[in-house]
Order: C-alpha cells, then structure tokens, then sequence
C-alpha cells in the first residue's frame, strides 16, 4: 500500500530557490550530448504564409487588387519570395510595389520580372513589412497575347 504524504504551503522555501545564472526571458534548461545542463535561448519560429494574385484567362494591363500586411506587435513580418508564371503567350512584365513604391529586388519600372510560360523565382534579400503595408503587383508590359498569370508572394513571419 502506498504510503500518503502530507504537502504543506511552505512559502519561506519558495523564497530560498536561486535563479541560476544565466536564466532569463526566452530561455531554456537543457543538456548537451555530454548531459551538462546549459541554459539556452529558445528559437525563433519562422512560419510561412503564401499570397497568389490570379488572372484567369487574357491579361490585361490592368490594376489587380493587392493585399495588406497582418503581423501581430512582436512579429517580423518579411517578404521573402515571389513565384510566378503564364499559362500561354509570350510574357507579362511586372513588379511589385509595397504603399506604392517598388520593393527592392522585386523588379521595378526600369527592369521589370518577366513572368512566361516556364515558372520562375525571385528571391533577392528579404524585405521587412509593417502592419497594413500594402503590398501589390503592377503590370507594365505584354508580349504575346499571354493567358491565365500566377503571382505567389511568400511572406516570412517569425516570432
């Protein structure tokens, strides 16, 4: 029969734990491959959101709705990569514009991206978001008669 014991509130012993050093905030009680304990920080998370901007059928030189940047206060929201292809034609020039200006690396007025039929990628140093940034991509060219464009902006949180 297990023996019953009787746990007692004992606060003087709650004032008698020492903080060792190295502990904090954001900190983790672990041990290394030789089982010494070692505090270290916790690593942050990255998670990924994808946004795709879809035009089904001709293009056209024509405004597409963009989308607005939702972080929470202690997050980095960064926009890391855009993906992005036709389904027919020749090409279709583009860049992406953050408030109205373009975002470096994601083309510009100058040297756009060149969306064909075979997918490509952009993944140039990512750039930080702010909350309700506006983040859009604006056509400035045709070749072809190009169809059905697909342009997928990967968003980078980490927290």
């Amino acid at each position: 029969m297990a023996q019953k014991r009787k746990i007692e509130y004992q606060p003087e012993f709650l004032g008698s734990i020492k903080i060792p050093a190295g502990a904090g905030i954001g900190k983790v009680w672990t041990s290394n491959n030789e089982g010494i304990g070692e505090w270290l920080a916790i690593p942050s998370k990255i998670i990924r959101t994808f946004n795709a901007f879809i035009l089904q059928g001709p293009v056209e030189e024509t405004k597409i709705p963009g989308i607005n940047v939702s972080k929470e206060s202690a997050q980095i929201v960064k926009l890391a990569k855009v993906r992005y292809s036709i389904e027919s034609g020749t090409k279709v020039l583009f860049r992406l514009n953050k408030n109205g200006a373009n975002i470096t690396g994601f083309g510009t007025e100058g040297a756009p991206l060149e969306a064909t039929t075979t997918a490509a990628s952009t993944e140039p140093t990512a750039v930080e978001c702010a909350e309700n940034d506006y983040i859009v991509p604006v056509i400035s060219g045709l070749s072809g008669e190009p169809k059905g464009l697909t342009i997928t902006i990967d968003l980078q949180h980490t927290f």
